[in-house]
């Protein structure tokens, strides 16, 4: 959701474009942990 993709820019420095694609080919051992903890805080109902 729009909402969700402003908050991980916001909150989280994580960048993705409207229709919630994200670059995964970006990911590495030093900032996975990041992003999962990110997705996941942002996905919790």
């Amino acid at each position: 959701a729009p909402e969700q993709i402003q908050r991980l820019r916001e909150e989280f420095g994580i960048y993705m474009v409207g229709s919630s694609r994200a670059n995964i080919a970006g990911l590495n051992q030093r900032n996975l942990a990041h992003f999962v903890d990110a997705m996941a805080t942002v996905l919790k109902p």
